[in-house]
């Protein structure tokens, strides 16, 4: 590890491996001589004066288990990946609530209902536009459960 030296005209410190963690990160710690391996959030970064000396070290302070915990090095530490995003469940309802919608304003707008026969009529095609906004509806919320929707 280099040494840094604190003068005048130092105003910022560039330090690679510190400026990897941010307040609030997720971080990890492997298990080691002095601890357990566990998890935490950063809550303090820092360059400390190495006792009386004009030398400084990086230092990370975490939060876990309800504990605080400092002097951890950068060298210490791992970011947590970020979890994947989750898909958009109530978008993709909202979706096929607005197709269903629009399919029940048509059905009540131009459809009839025949006695006769138990069915609703439509003029012209009507019935397979019915059905084309049915599959729709279906396909949307067939997205909610696929794995990886960016095939569709």
């Amino acid at each position: 590890m280099r040494e840094l030296k604190l003068d005048y005209e130092n105003t910022i410190v560039h330090i690679p491996d510190l400026n990897v963690f941010r307040i609030g990160d997720k971080v990890t710690a492997d298990e080691g001589a002095d601890n357990d391996r566990f998890e935490g959030v950063v809550i303090g970064i820092e360059l400390r004066r190495v006792y009386s000396s004009d030398r400084l070290e990086p230092c990370i302070t975490i939060l876990h288990d309800g504990c605080i915990t400092d002097e951890f090095k950068p060298n210490d530490l791992r970011k947590v990946d970020p979890p994947a995003p989750q898909p958009n469940l109530t978008g993709i309802e909202r979706a096929a609530r607005f197709v269903e919608k629009r399919r029940d304003d048509y059905v009540q707008e131009h459809g009839s209902y025949d006695y006769e026969t138990g069915f609703t009529e439509f003029p012209g095609e009507g019935l397979e536009y019915v059905g084309e906004l049915d599959e729709i509806i279906e396909g949307i919320r067939a997205l909610a459960t696929t794995e990886d929707s960016a095939d569709v």
